[in-house]
């Protein structure tokens, strides 16, 4: 009997550990409020005309590798005027996960924003961690285009799936 209750005791805190060890490794995220906080700091960046603050939020290796200044100020041009208004249509999220090896969690919000009466759609792609990655933490990708044209401009990388 008095093997049994080791190996149960064993089983159950190798159990226990194992648990702790997945599950307390990464963050909780509310992948909604994450889009939600991130669009809003984009549209403010993008109503205030301030590029700067905008580059900042983008990732290490999007700067490195992309001109964001010229591509920031085409963003502006695009709007004719202050975005008034804008809805969170819609969150896709991501997370990787393998043990011992790299994690990591994204998220994409998807916007309807409107200047007076016209319509946009702008899409903010962001990396909230990457383990063996951290310079792709942050955003990736802001795209936006109005609803008469049929092609989409991006600042940052085309393809966030790299």
């Amino acid at each position: 009997m008095d093997i049994l209750v080791k190996k149960a005791y064993i089983f159950i805190s190798i159990t226990v550990l194992t648990l702790f060890v997945l599950t307390g490794c990464t963050p909780k995220i509310n992948a909604r409020e994450e889009a939600e906080d991130t669009v809003a700091t984009v549209i403010e960046y993008i109503n205030k005309r301030d590029s700067e603050g905008l580059i900042a939020l983008f990732c290490e290796e999007v700067k490195e590798n992309y001109e964001l200044t010229a591509d920031v100020d085409i963003l502006f041009n695009m709007f004719d005027g202050e975005i008034t208004s804008y809805e969170v249509s819609a969150v896709a999220s991501g997370e990787k996960s393998e043990l011992f090896r790299e994690s990591s969690y994204s998220i994409t919000g998807i916007v309807e924003a409107y200047v007076d009466d016209k319509e946009y759609r702008i899409e903010v792609s962001k990396t909230i961690y990457k383990d063996q990655n951290p310079q792709r933490v942050g955003i990736t990708t802001v795209m936006a285009m109005d609803e008469n044209v049929k092609e989409m401009f991006f600042v940052g990388e085309v393809n966030v799936f790299t």
